[in-house]
């Protein structure tokens, strides 16, 4: 499922941001039914990853996913507009309409920048941040947030910090 979740939200054109929040809703939403003793099918989880997206569509991007678009293209008629807004109905409730979840793009977003702007900054005042600042700018920012812990904790051996 979360590779098919990868595959739709790239060809549609999503945010990056709304894939990983489909996956926390997908995870939040299997974890309470587990929780209330529901059995979910294949059928349900199909579902599940729909409604996921196309909540997390909602919030995340500029020009949502919309109805008539997921039913048609991405469900492909599996599943009517009544099952997905009851979908969507049973999962805003089952998350007490909180729909924002922390996931590794906010991660990303708030501390790499963060932890980059400090190694840049403590750069200009010791060679070993220099060093640092140079070797870690070359990598892509999702290598970036695989390695953040790693570099917090070089960056604490920085006096600047």
């Amino acid at each position: 499922m979360v590779d098919w979740l990868i595959e739709v939200t790239h060809s549609f054109k999503c945010d990056p941001k709304t894939y990983f929040m489909t996956v926390a809703y997908f995870d939040k939403y299997l974890i309470g039914s587990s929780e209330r003793g529901i059995v979910l099918t294949d059928a349900n989880v199909h579902k599940i990853g729909i409604v996921s997206l196309f909540l997390a569509s909602k919030f995340n991007d500029v020009h949502t996913l919309k109805s008539k678009l997921i039913i048609d293209k991405i469900a492909f008629g599996k599943h009517t507009l009544d099952e997905l807004l009851a979908g969507e109905k049973e999962m805003l409730s089952m998350f007490d309409f909180v729909v924002h979840h922390t996931n590794p793009f906010d991660f990303h977003d708030t501390y790499i920048a963060l932890l980059l702007h400090k190694l840049k900054v403590a750069s200009q005042h010791n060679p070993q941040c220099a060093s640092m600042f140079a070797q870690y700018t070359q990598f892509i920012h999702e290598q970036l947030a695989s390695m953040a812990l790693f570099l917090v904790k070089m960056s604490m051996q920085c006096s600047v910090f």
